[in-house]
């Protein structure tokens, strides 16, 4: 006799049927929750570590950079490079993660970032460090898009903005992790060139737990995949589905929707943003202002905002918004754009560092909002090469605030052009935000 398949849900309640006339099984429901939850944990571990490899690479660079003589030029490039990097890698990985598996990637771009920073120690000239400082920033694209396509696999539509927000949490709360690391963790304390090496076997337990413990797809498990319940992104991946299976074909199809193109400009304008104002602040208020405020403790203040506001913002549009979360970003994007210009009339301490909060809450906001879109237009088939697209766009947006904004404070030394630039990007960010919106806007019950 042959045997009636089960298909069960992974969503957080089990439906009676589901489209096939099949039941859900309560058993197979609770398994579903706890592996997809399991991996929101070990995916956002993972990450945080990795941002060690790139923040430790970043930090001692210039060390390295510095014991060969090189020119204030070529350094600048050096540092710019891994923004290159990680942008072509965007571009380039997210369809090949679609493709196959993406803990393969995600392997594979931990380990790549590991070796990267170890072998920056026997780089014997700028052109060694130059191509260390692309390679780390390609092969680190693979993790984030590689996350992405394994969440997305696990939740539907309206249950996104939790785990995306708690995944890109991790990522902000990198940095402070990072910050304090050395002081902590290393052994006798000391800086990052003292004890880099050491923050790398951190990388590795977080990624043998990662290897251990992560599964990629429900199928894995004989756990059906689920079935998507929202009409418009079922027939989105239907329409996917039946396209041949080419990178060129895929990209196409993603940019018909004109929605894509601003998606991906507040991506480029919102980097843009977070990138310029962690290294402008702090700048201007020891600087421009005369007003004594560590590196540290702004990026620190920065970090945190980014992560409590990455996850306040994606769980409001993953629960209320997630059929038009164009209204986050305008929000977000207009909020902060009256925070820019605020900037400069501060001088209270207490001001500042709740300004800096407030301004990494909302941009990070909005970036968190525009990996749940990624989802959305992807699918399952293809949210890796939509976040590539996005990401690359957005990894673009702090490459180019990394050649421009110095060259303003310099050609104009005055601190009142450089915050009205950045007061125009958020403008421009507004803009296009106001395109994505849709006008038949249906606010779901949490």
């Amino acid at each position: 006799m042959k045997e009636t398949p089960i298909v069960f849900f992974c969503g957080d309640q089990a439906t009676p049927a589901n489209r096939h006339g099949w039941r859900t099984g309560m058993r197979g429901a609770d398994r579903g929750i706890f592996y997809k939850w399991l991996n929101v944990v070990v995916f956002g571990l993972l990450y945080s570590t990795v941002y060690l490899a790139r923040f430790g690479f970043n930090e001692v660079l210039p060390q390295r950079a510095a014991e060969y003589g090189i020119s204030g030029a070529i350094q600048l490039l050096l540092s710019s490079c891994v923004f290159i990097g990680y942008a072509a890698g965007c571009f380039v990985n997210g369809f090949l993660i679609d493709r196959y598996r993406a803990t393969r990637f995600i392997i594979m771009g931990s380990i790549g970032s590991v070796i990267a920073n170890l072998l920056l120690y026997s780089a014997s000239s700028w052109v060694a460090l130059l191509a260390l400082s692309l390679f780390n920033g390609y092969i680190q694209s693979m993790v984030w898009i590689g996350g992405i396509s394994i969440l997305v696999r696990w939740f539907r539509k309206p249950d996104r903005g939790l785990p995306v927000g708690i995944a890109n949490m991790c990522s902000a709360f990198a940095y402070p992790i990072m910050l304090y690391l050395p002081d902590r963790l290393l052994p006798m304390g000391g800086t990052w060139s003292d004890g880099h090496g050491y923050a790398m076997f951190i990388i590795c337990y977080a990624l043998v737990v990662f290897i251990a413990l992560i599964h990629e797809s429900p199928s894995d498990f004989r756990i059906g995949d689920y079935d998507e319940l929202d009409s418009e992104s079922a027939a989105n991946e239907g329409m996917l589905a039946r396209l041949p299976q080419r990178y060129s074909v895929i990209v196409r199809a993603l940019m018909k929707d004109r929605s894509m193109a601003f998606w991906m400009g507040i991506a480029f304008l919102s980097s843009f943003c977070r990138y310029g104002l962690l290294t402008l602040l702090p700048v201007y208020y020891t600087e421009g202002a005369e007003i004594e405020l560590s590196s540290d403790s702004t990026n620190f203040m920065l970090s945190a905002g980014m992560g409590a506001g990455t996850l306040v913002c994606c769980i409001l549009v993953g629960r209320k918004y997630c059929e038009n979360p164009g209204i986050g970003v305008v929000a977000c994007a207009g909020l902060s754009s009256a925070l820019v210009v605020l900037f400069p009339s501060i001088s209270s301490s207490e001001m500042i560092m709740a300004g800096i909060f407030m301004v990494g809450f909302l941009l990070f906001g909005i970036n968190g909002i525009l990996w749940l879109h990624a989802m959305n237009a992807g699918g399952r088939l293809y949210a890796g090469t939509a976040t590539g697209l996005l990401n690359g766009a957005a990894y673009l947006g702090a490459l180019f605030q990394s050649l421009l904004l110095p060259f303003v404070i310099d050609a104009w030394d005055d601190w009142d052009v450089v915050f009205l630039s950045m007061e125009i990007v958020c403008i421009i960010m507004i803009v296009c935000a106001l395109f994505i919106c849709k006008r038949d806007t249906n606010i779901r019950e949490a």
